[in-house]
């Protein structure tokens, strides 16, 4: 008798003690949950097609985000691309829109001890797919968007944004872009042509509500665009996503490595 009892005591022990292992597993996710700060990210990149980018900085970006960035994302996140160009508003078009977390990796059959490895294998085996086919889709609808390309509506790219965001998730907005917004009635390359034109210009320019966001901003090579007009056109827009109450985390135009690193430390 006393046997059975200690039995049954080592038994309601060891569930205990699973339960509490198991509480500690869902702890950071609670806790994030509790803090209303999402662990996963939904990834939007606005990539500007104009005519004013150099065909090998439009090449650059395209491997940027093909080689380097669809590469880096978890199962669990997500990444829409988006024209920047004339339509960037009245005639935008995903590029590509993948939801990793759409699918399971592994079957209910697969082996604990086998699990991770075999849900890493299918992840990177859709990768791989996904960046073939983002690679044959840029250059198509590159072309395409021809029509487009005698402008740069940065301001309505960045306004379509907020229709593709994920409360569940870290939204964070990557631009690749000379960021020289030129459609309608702002011209920043005629207007934006000393400090004192940058405050009157942010007075003029329209509201893009995304309160909170993170912004990531990548011109890459820009041979056409002098170090005068880049720390200008840096300047207005750290300034006008300041006012927005957009937080700005980078402005590079090379260091592709930082980059990586930055968008990686925004995936779990």
């Amino acid at each position: 008798m006393n046997r059975l009892i200690k039995l049954f005591s080592n038994l309601v022990m060891l569930l205990i003690l699973l339960i509490f292992l198991n509480s500690c597993d869902k702890a950071d996710e609670i806790k994030q949950l509790v803090k209303g700060k999402p662990t996963n990210l939904n990834l939007i990149c606005l990539v500007d097609m104009s005519s004013s980018i150099p065909i090998e900085t439009k090449k650059d970006y395209e491997n940027i985000i093909g080689k380097e960035i669809i590469s880096s994302l978890s199962k669990n996140d997500k990444i829409l691309v988006l024209p920047i160009d004339y339509g960037s508003q009245t005639g935008s078009k995903e590029i590509m829109s993948v939801n990793f977390s759409d699918r399971e990796y592994s079957s209910k059959m697969t082996p604990l001890n086998e699990k991770d490895k075999k849900e890493k294998e299918n992840l990177n085996t859709r990768k791989d797919s996904l960046i073939v086919k983002f690679e044959n889709d840029f250059e198509k609808i590159s072309k395409e968007r021809a029509e487009y390309s005698r402008g740069t509506d940065i301001f309505g790219a960045l306004k379509t944004c907020s229709q593709y965001f994920d409360k569940e998730k870290n939204n964070l907005i990557l631009i690749f872009s000379d960021m020289e917004h030129s459609e309608g009635s702002i011209n920043m390359n005629k207007q934006i042509i000393n400090k004192a034109s940058i405050e009157k210009l942010i007075e003029q320019s329209p509201k893009i509500s995304l309160n909170n966001t993170e912004i990531i901003v990548y011109t890459g090579e820009q041979p056409n665009l002098s170090i005068e007009k880049y720390n200008l056109y840096r300047t207005f827009w750290t300034e006008y996503f300041k006012k927005e109450n957009v937080f700005m985390v980078s402005y590079e135009s090379g260091a592709k490595s930082i980059l990586i690193d930055k968008i990686k430390s925004y995936v779990k």
